[in-house]
């Protein structure tokens, strides 16, 4: 089965002068991997033609696919449309259906028509691309063929990318190439630093057959190991994930693209059990995490964010002994807190978060990136305290992901 490669290129200066984070690159690479394509490189690049136009070149002298966001738009500074009708040598010609589409988006959305010059020119296509119709957007895409490559061009606002790319361009992808996905599994280990990971696993490593390769892929609370087989053969991978399984056990809290909130709602409402969340350091994310997966209110029955001390006492009736003697960073008030939470929203079991998010507030004794993190369990009442960096949106976020995960492992212990 051969192996087809892709370059990713997003187009835009506000990319490249940081007033927006490129997150159409990630999510194009996670997609394209899990159909069978190599991203051979990703790249961001200004709005400039004769810089589109050298990206090109480069990129189908060594890619398969090409698939570019942005520029699009309806303004004068969306210029990638008419770069590619040049590098094409083409010319610009009013779609009838595009502007048909056009026509009925904007009554759509405003409950009349009323046409401006910006947006008839959205319909203008270049007559060397074929073009497919955007569902819920005025920019088209347009597709291009040179030297054997396909060049696929894409409105670059994330929601309306990811939606023509699965249901218009992916079918255009398996009429061109012959795909076979990736044989691979993913496993979210907890419970380990990534040095201590890979010093556990290091004989397992060794062992592995030539055609696997091993990825450690850390984030906030957990680390990633996605094994894949250059080969595809599933059998190798499954025979070595069973070893896997006995090395590292329920450390091993879940596989593939599953999010931790996900599988912490499965298991809740698999057994049936309610849960309840008292915040302060996450501020409420760690229950906004939880409610963004749809069908969440079967199981979560609300939570209290308690920034104060005032509020731990007066909203979770945590003890004002505890706090003077503790204070709000510690194990005693991360368990009162939870307990507060269960009797509040008689819960079986709840969650509490309660640290030094940061970038100040430490002390010597509890420096910047303390965090206590209390579990209720039916009548039982655990805490475990981390310390993470100095970053404060990375605390929050980490102090959420390992909160759930390690509910998971407590229940999963239970």
């Amino acid at each position: 089965m051969a192996q087809y490669s892709a370059s990713i290129i997003t187009i835009g200066d506000e990319i490249l002068i940081g007033q927006i984070v490129d997150s159409n690159s990630a999510w194009l690479a996670d997609y394209l991997f899990h159909a069978g394509f190599e991203v051979k490189e990703i790249r961001s690049i200004s709005d400039q033609p004769e810089h589109i136009q050298q990206t090109l070149d480069d990129a189908i002298a060594t890619t398969d696919l090409v698939l570019l966001t942005g520029g699009l738009g309806p303004t004068n500074d969306d210029r990638t449309k008419f770069a590619l009708n040049a590098y094409f040598n083409g010319e610009m010609v009013l779609n009838e259906s595009v502007l048909d589409d056009i026509k009925a988006f904007i009554v759509k959305k405003r409950g009349y028509l009323k046409l401006i010059e910006n947006n008839k020119a959205q319909a203008l296509v270049s007559d060397k691309a074929t073009v497919l119709r955007n569902p819920i957007g005025t920019a088209p895409i347009q597709m291009f063929n040179k030297s054997g490559t396909l060049i696929v061009s894409m409105p670059g606002v994330p929601f309306e990318m990811k939606h023509v790319f699965e249901h218009k361009v992916m079918a255009e992808l398996h009429k061109h190439f012959v795909l076979e996905a990736h044989a691979y599994r993913t496993f979210h280990v907890v419970g380990y630093p990534e040095s201590e990971l890979a010093n556990k696993l290091e004989q397992w490593e060794n062992d592995l057959p030539e055609s696997l390769e091993l990825a450690y892929l850390p984030s906030p609370g957990v680390i990633r190991l996605r094994l894949k087989d250059q080969v595809n053969h599933t059998h190798n991978i499954n025979v070595q994930a069973k070893k896997l399984y006995e090395i590292l056990g329920s450390q091993i809290i879940a596989e593939g693209k599953e999010k931790v909130e996900f599988t912490l709602g499965k298991i809740l409402k698999d057994n049936n059990k309610t849960i309840s969340v008292a915040e302060s350091c996450t501020g409420g994310l760690l229950g906004h995490r939880i409610t963004s997966v749809a069908g969440a209110s079967a199981y979560l029955k609300g939570g209290i964010t308690a920034y104060s001390n005032e509020a731990k006492e007066k909203q979770l009736g945590v003890n004002s002994a505890t706090l003077e003697k503790h204070g709000a960073v510690s194990e005693a008030v991360a368990k009162e807190m939870a307990i507060g939470a269960a009797k509040a929203f008689n819960t079986n079991y709840a969650i509490s978060t309660t640290g030094i998010a940061g970038p100040d507030g430490g002390t010597e004794t509890k420096p910047v990136g303390t965090v206590w993190i209390g579990f209720y369990l039916e009548g039982e009442v655990y805490a475990q305290s981390f310390l993470f960096t100095h970053d404060r949106m990375v605390n929050m976020e980490r102090t959420a992901t390992v909160a759930m995960y390690n509910m998971i492992d407590w229940l999963r212990k239970s």
